[in-house]
C-alpha cells in the first residue's frame, strides 16, 4: 500500500494551489524517524480501521479487507474470527498486535517510543469513531421510525453521548509522538476520522445531526454546538441552520449572500464546513508520507469536489432565480444546453444521482418554449432527442425573445449562431447516445455473431459523425465565443464518456474525430468493416497515444489492463479539463459549470493515478 512519495507531494501541492490556499504549516520538517516494517504495520492497521475513507481515497473498485491484510502481514495467516476481533478493537487482539509491532520496531532499530505513541493514539481515535458510527447507525433506524419526531426515546437519547464523545479525536489532533512526520500522520488519522463522523451525520435525521458533528466542528473551528438541555428534545431546524452557518464562517467559507432560502443556506453552510476539513488536511498532507499521505490527498480531492459542486448548484439556482444569464435570449440557449447535455450537466450541478434531473430540465425548457401546457408535455421527448421540429420551435421562441428584449442585431445574430451550432452538435451526440442504448438492447436480444455484426455496421456511421461538433468548436460568436467553446467541449466530453460504453471498435470511431480535432492526436488505424472486433487493448493504446500527445503519458509500469485503461482514459479527461480552464465564458452559470466539471475531471485523474501506482 506504499506509493511513490514524489507523486503524492506533487498531488498534494497541486491540490493546494488549485484551491487557492497553500498549506499554513511550514513545509520543512525533520526527517522521518520510522521507515521500517513496524511503521508500515501501523499504517496498514489504520487503513483497516478507517475502512471507507481509505477505500475511497485509493479508489478501490471492490472493498479491500485491509484488516485481513495486516494480520497476514503480521502473523502469516488470519482466521475470520481474528479479523473480526481486530476490527472490533477487542483488547486482547489490540494488545497482541501492539506487542508484535513493538518487537518488530526494536528488531529493526527504529525509535520505538514515537511509533507506540502513534499506535496507541490511533487505536483510541479509531475506536471512538467506531463507537460513534454504531450510535449513528442506531439513530438512523430508530429515529426514522419514531412516531413522535419532536421527542427522542430514552434508548435513542442514550446513543447521543457516544455520538458526541471526542476526547480521543482531540488528542489525535494535538498529541506529540516525538517525530514530526508521525505527528502529521496522527493528525491525518484524526481528521479522516472526523470526516467519517461528519459523513455519517448526513444520514441522521436533522433534529439529532448536531450531536454527530458537534465534536469535530468544535475541535476544528472552535464553534460550540447549541445542544438542548434536555437531550430527549431534538434541536430545532432554525437553531441547526444558525449553528452550521457559523461553522462555515469559522471555516472561512461563509454562506454567500445569494443564498436566500433555508435549503440553499444549508447546502452552502454544509459545503463550507467540509471544505474546512479539506483545509485542515491540506496543512498536514505535505508532511506525512506513504499511504497515509495518499489517503489524505484522496480525501482532499473528494471534499474539494463536494464544495465546488455545492457552490455550482447554489450559483445555478440563484442565477435561475434572477435570470442573470446576460439576457433572456441567452438564458434560453443555456436552458437548451442543460436539457441536451444530460449527465454532463447533471454532474456539474451535483445532480447525477437524481435520475429525473435531465427530464426536469427538459420540461422546464418545454414550458419556456410552448405557451400551451399540453404542447409542452407532448414536446418532452422531441426536445430531449433534439428533433428538427423541436429545434425549430426553440429557435423561433429564441428570436421572439430577442426581439422583445430589443437585443441589437449583432448580439441577436451571435446568440442564434451559438444556438444553431449547439443544436446541431447536440443532435449528433444524441444519435451516438441513442446507438449506445440500442447496442445494449440488441446485444442482449441478439447474442449471435451475425446479428451483432449487422448492428455494428448500422451504428458506425452515426457514432462516428462529428462534422457538427467540429463546426461548434470553431464557431465565432463575438463576445459569446468563450461560452460557445465551453458548451462545445462539454458536448465532446459527453461523446467520449458515451463511447466508453461501446464495443472498442465502435468506441474508437466515436472518439477519433473529436480527439483529433481537440488535441491534434492522429486517429487510430481501424478496419474498413466496423464489425471487425478489436480488443480493449486497442482502445487503451489509442487513448494512451492521446495522453502522450498531451504530455501525460501512461506509466509503463502498470501491471493490469484495467489500471492502464483507466489511467489512459482519465488522462484524456484531464486534457478536457485543461481546455475548459483555458476558456473565458462571460455567463456566470457557464463559469460555474466549467469550474465544477474541471474539479471533477481533475479528481478522477488524480484518483486513477493514485490507485494505479498503489501496489
Amino acid at each position: 500500500m506504499r506509493i511513490a512519495r514524489c507523486l503524492s507531494v506533487v498531488l498534494g501541492m497541486a491540490l493546494a494551489a488549485c484551491s487557492g490556499t497553500m498549506p499554513t504549516q511550514a513545509t520543512t520538517a525533520a526527517p522521518r524517524l520510522a521507515a521500517g516494517r513496524a511503521h508500515e504495520l501501523i499504517t496498514d492497521a489504520n487503513g483497516c480501521w478507517s475502512g471507507r475513507s481509505w477505500n475511497d481515497a485509493f479508489s478501490d473498485d471492490q472493498p479491500v479487507d485491509r484488516c485481513r491484510h495486516v494480520l497476514v502481514a503480521t502473523y502469516g495467516s488470519a482466521e475470520r474470527e481474528q479479523v473480526e476481533r481486530l476490527r472490533a478493537f477487542e483488547p486482547d487482539e489490540i494488545a497482541a498486535l501492539r506487542a508484535r509491532i513493538e518487537r518488530t520496531a526494536k528488531r529493526e532499530g527504529d525509535d520505538v517510543v514515537p511509533l507506540m505513541r502513534l499506535y496507541d493514539a490511533s487505536v483510541a481515535v479509531q475506536r471512538e469513531t467506531m463507537n460513534a458510527k454504531r450510535a449513528a447507525d442506531r439513530l438512523k433506524s430508530d429515529v426514522a421510525t419514531n412516531a413522535e419526531p419532536s421527542r427522542l426515546s430514552i434508548d435513542e437519547a442514550a446513543a447521543l453521548p457516544a455520538l458526541r464523545t471526542s476526547e480521543a479525536l482531540s488528542a489525535s489532533l494535538s498529541a506529540s509522538t516525538g517525530d514530526p512526520s508521525l505527528d502529521s500522520e496522527l493528525r491525518i488519522v484524526g481528521l479522516l476520522s472526523a470526516m467519517d463522523r461528519v459523513d455519517d451525520a448526513r444520514d441522521i435525521p436533522k433534529p439529532v445531526r448536531v450531536y454527530a458533528v458537534s465534536g469535530p466542528f468544535e475541535l476544528l473551528f472552535r464553534v460550540p454546538a447549541p445542544l438542548p438541555a434536555d437531550v430527549t428534545k431534538p434541536l430545532k431546524q432554525e437553531a441547526w441552520l444558525a449553528y452550521l452557518t457559523e461553522v462555515a464562517r469559522a471555516a472561512k467559507r461563509p454562506v454567500p449572500s445569494s443564498a436566500r432560502f433555508a435549503e440553499q443556506k444549508e447546502l452552502a453552510a454544509w459545503a463550507g464546513a467540509v471544505e474546512g476539513l479539506a483545509e485542515a488536511l491540506r496543512t498536514q498532507a505535505h508532511i506525512a508520507v506513504g499511504a497515509t499521505q495518499h489517503a489524505a490527498v484522496g480525501a482532499i480531492v473528494a471534499l474539494d469536489g463536494e464544495y465546488s459542486h455545492a457552490m455550482a448548484m447554489l450559483d445555478a439556482a440563484t442565477a435561475t432565480d434572477s435570470s442573470d444569464y446576460g439576457g433572456q435570449a441567452v438564458a434560453l440557449v443555456v436552458r437548451a444546453a442543460s436539457c441536451w447535455l444530460g449527465d454532463v450537466w447533471s454532474d456539474a450541478l451535483g445532480q447525477l444521482e437524481q435520475p429525473s434531473a435531465t427530464e426536469a430540465r427538459c420540461r422546464q425548457l418545454a414550458r419556456t418554449v410552448y405557451d400551451d401546457d399540453q404542447a409542452a408535455q407532448s414536446a418532452d421527448d422531441s426536445l430531449r432527442w433534439v428533433s428538427p421540429r423541436a429545434v425549430a420551435d426553440v429557435r423561433g421562441r429564441l428570436g421572439a425573445i430577442a426581439d422583445h428584449d430589443a437585443v441589437d442585431e449583432s448580439r441577436k445574430a451571435a446568440v442564434l449562431r451559438v444556438f444553431d451550432a449547439l443544436a446541431s452538435a447536440a443532435r449528433e451526440d444524441a444519435h451516438a447516445r441513442h446507438m449506445v442504448d440500442r447496442m445494449k438492447e440488441s446485444f442482449a436480444l441478439a447474442p449471435n455473431t451475425q446479428g451483432r455484426a449487422e448492428d455494428k455496421r448500422a451504428a458506425a456511421p452515426l457514432v462516428a459523425k462529428h462534422d457538427a461538433l467540429d463546426a461548434f468548436l470553431e464557431v465565432d460568436a463575438g463576445e459569446l465565443t468563450g461560452d460557445a467553446r465551453v458548451l462545445a467541449l462539454l458536448v465532446a466530453l459527453d461523446r467520449v464518456q458515451v463511447a466508453r460504453a461501446l464495443p472498442p471498435e465502435l468506441g474508437l470511431r466515436a472518439v477519433a474525430g473529436p480527439l483529433t480535432k481537440i488535441f491534434g492526436a492522429p486517429p487510430p488505424t481501424l478496419a474498413a468493416d466496423p464489425a471487425t472486433s478489436v480488443g480493449i487493448e486497442k482502445w487503451t493504446e489509442y487513448l494512451g497515444s492521446v495522453a502522450t500527445v498531451e504530455k501525460r503519458p501512461v506509466p509503463a509500469s502498470l501491471r493490469s489492463e484495467a489500471a492502464t485503461e483507466r489511467v489512459a482514459y482519465t488522462s484524456v479527461l484531464e486534457g478536457f479539463s485543461e481546455r475548459l480552464r483555458a476558456q473565458r465564458p462571460t455567463l456566470a452559470i457557464l463559469a460555474d459549470v466549467t469550474r465544477t466539471t474541471t474539479t471533477a475531471l481533475d479528481s478522477e485523474y488524480a484518483a486513477a493515478r493514485i490507485a494505479a501506482l498503489s501496489p
